[in-house]
């Protein structure tokens, strides 16, 4: 009689994977809740009535409007502060990045003494507080006659985000191959032309996400608008929306509606651009 064999065991590596890719799941799932509650929670104020609002917490609205977003688009928060802060915003990504770019040119193509320690010391910026400056820098701008003037913030605004955004762009040029850039030199390009035509279009996603990190600090900053810009016409998005705080009485619906038309650019920069964002900071931190 022909002996049995025993039937083989089954490999626990498909359950370990199973028992992975369902925990990595969760965690994502939970992580999601807990960034994305706070944006819902102002959407559904956003849309409830005031009877609505005051009834009681609900998770789910049980009523519905859109008269706090036409009391938005009917004040001059779109029509002069979003106008403003994306003016600054703007102004700043590219003076930014244009800064950058020729200081990573300067920092990987030429060799000078001391090259490496200002790379690392442009950095160590972030250390110190902010708030430092505040006083000193208010007394320069009035100096120079630039309080409510949007090159003045745009300048103080690309010297906060400089030096991440050299950072990330340092790190990213340097895994990028340069031997287009040396071709084009051999046939009689300057450095200049050959970093612009072989080695910009090969940098795209790391130039990508400086530039959106630029644009990101600049919308959302608040201390230096708030006191560089005092005149109602040059106030900026976030200096708006503190104005809409007051001690006396509160619109919940009308400041909620505000705070979504002022997320509503960020979310379309990062719509946009996710796959170049990913790349970007992914290779910058890595390489």
């Amino acid at each position: 009689m022909a002996s049995s064999t025993p039937a083989p065991a089954r490999s626990a590596a498909p359950v370990r994977n199973l028992g992975g890719a369902i925990l990595r799941g969760l965690t994502l799932i939970v992580l999601l809740l807990i960034f994305m509650f706070p944006f819902y929670w102002m959407v559904a104020t956003s849309v409830q009535t005031a009877e609505g609002l005051f009834s009681g917490v609900k998770i789910v609205p049980d009523t519905f409007t859109l008269a706090n977003y036409q009391s938005v688009l009917q004040s001059d928060f779109v029509r002069i502060n979003v106008r403003n802060s994306l003016l600054i915003a703007t102004g700043t990504t590219l003076l930014t990045t244009l800064l950058a770019l020729a200081a990573s040119l300067g920092y990987l193509r030429y060799r000078y003494r001391g090259r490496r320690f200002f790379s690392r010391l442009v950095v160590l910026v972030y250390l110190f507080p902010t708030v430092l400056v505040l006083v000193p820098l208010y007394f320069v701008a009035s100096r120079l006659g630039l309080l409510n003037n949007p090159f003045g913030l745009m300048a103080v605004h690309s010297v906060l985000a400089l030096p991440l955004c050299l950072w990330i762009l340092q790190s990213y040029l340097e895994g990028v191959p340069r031997e287009p850039e040396e071709a084009a030199m051999v046939f009689g390009a300057s450095r200049a032309r050959a970093f612009r035509i072989a080695t910009l279009p090969l940098a795209a996603p790391g130039i990508l996400a400086a530039a959106a990190f630029a644009f990101i600090l600049s919308w959302g900053e608040f201390m230096f608008a708030f006191i560089m810009g005092p005149d109602p016409a040059r106030k900026t998005v976030p200096v708006a929306l503190k104005d809409l705080f007051s001690s006396y009485a509160m619109d919940w619906g009308v400041v909620t509606a505000a705070g979504v038309a002022a997320t509503i650019p960020v979310l379309l920069l990062f719509w946009l651009m996710a796959k170049y964002l990913a790349a970007g900071l992914a290779k910058g931190a890595f390489d």
